[in-house]
């Protein structure tokens, strides 16, 4: 293979790569969620989201307490991820993505419209 086409061909894999949810690239100074987290408004999107996701029937209120801590440990792991009930960008790339497939079919940026992309890792 010509060496720009390789170059092309792996560029490309990045790219497709970093834009799947989940893909562990954090924004600059959104900080993991986790138990008592200080970051209420990420901590409202999370409890919305598994919610709406998971009907896990969260109070939304922004204390990541044990409920919250049990919701997502169970999120993870229907998502095959590290159950360790932190929301960094692994947990919340694919809460963002699976927000969006629940709240409607034709519109998939609801997460990003509703702020919550800017408060929650992903």
């Amino acid at each position: 293979m010509p060496k720009k086409a390789s170059l092309a061909l792996c560029a490309a894999a990045i790219t497709a790569i970093t834009l799947l949810p989940g893909s562990a690239v954090a924004r600059p100074g959104v900080p993991n969620i986790a138990e008592w987290s200080r970051n209420t408004a990420g901590v409202k999107c999370v409890q919305n989201a598994l919610n709406v996701t998971s009907s896990a029937g969260l109070k939304v209120d922004g204390i990541f307490g044990p409920a919250t801590l049990k919701a997502v440990k169970n999120f993870q792991a229907a998502f095959r991820i590290a159950q360790d009930g932190i929301v960094g960008p692994d947990t919340g790339g694919w809460l963002g993505w699976s927000y969006d497939q629940a709240m409607s079919s034709e519109n998939n940026s609801l997460w990003l419209r509703s702020g919550c992309w800017n408060v929650v890792p992903s």
